[in-house]
């Protein structure tokens, strides 16, 4: 289970070529303003401690350097997380989009199944997946669980939790697709980007441990999700350069 713990970057990856293929044609070009929210929201993933309320210890876990430089993303935290009282691991990452539309069609739905997951349903006995709110103190976070399942090389089940969630520059959250394809078509927010942020583990970890972990870890991050726009000033989505012709035909290719 550490293996698959530690395979998120992996399918992070495919779900941004995936999604970069329907986003390329829609891209807008960027400002001053929005490139200097851009490097504020890199230093600031510099700065995300490894060491969480002295009880989570976390571990770099890169993507890989080719599909890194095909994507392009503005930043990327990806880590892998040890309890150090429990041994359990967590994997998380937040990734932020360069444009808005870069994050169009990423996210578990279509990552998953694309790297052989079969989609399980929100929790045992549950037919869809379920909306969980995380409550981080200075904001509240909504997030979708998942879960999935696998067969190892030996023939066995294996399956795994996925949370994942999304953070838009002008301070609204999401865990749907619907939400980012709408606001996509606003050139100056698409321009701000968007983040995605996602935790993987194994169905086993008890949901309460999860979470709590999950809440604890994104807290660690409070100057990175805050310069995201969450529970705080959201980053500039009204830069001069962006502004114009919302609809399709006025954005620039």
């Amino acid at each position: 289970m550490r293996a698959v713990i530690r395979l998120l970057p992996v399918l992070v990856v495919v779900g941004l070529l995936l999604g970069l293929r329907q986003a390329l044609p829609l891209s807008v070009p960027a400002g001053p303003e929005v490139e200097a929210a851009r490097a504020a929201i890199r230093e600031a993933v510099a700065e995300v401690p490894f060491l969480v309320e002295a009880r989570l210890a976390g571990e770099e876990q890169p993507l890989p350097t080719p599909a890194m430089e095909l994507l392009k993303p503005n930043a990327v935290l990806s880590r892998t997380y040890t309890d150090l009282s429990t041994g359990r691991e967590y994997g998380f990452v937040i990734i932020h989009a360069t444009d808005l539309n870069d994050m169009i069609g990423h996210y578990p739905p279509i990552c998953y199944p694309s790297a052989g997951w079969t989609p399980l349903g929100g929790a045992d006995g549950d037919e869809a997946p379920r909306q969980l709110t995380l409550e981080l103190g200075f904001a509240e976070l909504p997030v979708r669980l998942y879960r999935y399942m696998r067969l190892d090389a030996l023939g066995r089940e294996v399956e795994v939790r996925v949370l994942n969630g999304f953070i838009l520059p002008d301070g609204s959250t999401s865990t749907d697709m619907e939400t980012l394809r709408a606001r996509a078509g606003r050139r100056a927010l698409a321009a701000a980007g968007a983040a995605q942020f996602q935790m993987l583990v194994p169905a086993a970890y008890p949901e309460a441990e999860v979470v709590d972990a999950m809440e604890a870890i994104i807290r660690s991050a409070e100057p990175l999700v805050r310069q995201m726009g969450l529970g705080g000033e959201p980053a500039d989505a009204t830069d001069p350069a962006t502004e114009g012709d919302d609809s399709p035909e006025g954005r620039s290719t």
